[in-house]
């Protein structure tokens, strides 16, 4: 998901002034801040559902960013889960199409800035219905240059021998079967609709 990291960055930048000034003056991550405020919804953000298509899908270049269901109960709250958890159904549906084609998915090793949050894992886990493995090491790319060049002087004799080496999980996060039921639901019976559903009313707007 290449959107994934700039969606909710989006929404730091755009949302976030009183996270970001707190974490000015506190010397915390803004980011974190958010995540904290999304603990405070329930699964589900109340009924509240985020398309992340800002650069369009792989299926509709003209498919835009949907928020979908606000009422006068949600907040900001509710916002930043919603989001979050938009960007997990898109992970699972992308899952969804690994599996089709033949894949056996039994287990996800999560590296990058999205690692850093227990709370976004969980709900990939929950939204998934995978094991969400977390490695000791989660900054994948320096990591994988360090092993190239490891493997160039010769202390390791391939990349499966790296890997076996350096890799170390630190924390499992492990499906929670009720939330698996909600997010399910929510799943099926909306988010994998809105794309569709809204596809000629994004045709519609591209066309003004």
């Amino acid at each position: 998901m290449s959107t994934a990291g700039v969606i909710f960055r989006w929404l730091r930048d755009n949302f976030g002034y009183e996270e970001l000034q707190k974490a000015e003056r506190e010397g915390l991550d803004a980011f974190d801040l958010l995540t904290e405020r999304a603990s405070n919804a329930r699964p589900g953000s109340d009924k509240l559902f985020f398309l992340p298509d800002f650069s369009g899908s792989l299926t509709n270049r003209n498919s835009r960013g949907v928020l979908l269901g606000l009422t006068l109960g949600h907040g900001k709250d509710e916002v930043i889960r919603a989001v979050l958890e938009g960007l997990s159904f898109e992970f699972k549906s992308m899952l969804e199409f690994i599996e089709g084609r033949g894949a056996q998915v039994e287990e996800i090793r999560a590296i990058g800035g999205g690692a850093k949050s227990d709370l976004w894992l969980q709900m990939k886990a929950d939204i998934a219905d995978k094991k969400i493995m977390r490695p000791e090491i989660t900054e994948g790319g320096s990591l994988g240059a360090a092993v190239l060049g490891g493997i160039g002087v010769g202390a390791y004799r391939d990349a499966f021998h790296a890997a076996e080496q350096v890799i170390r999980i630190k924390d499992r996060f492990e499906p929670d079967k009720e939330r698996v039921r909600l997010y399910g639901k929510y799943y099926s019976k909306i988010f994998c609709r809105m794309r569709t559903d809204l596809s000629d009313l994004f045709e519609e707007m591209s066309s003004l």
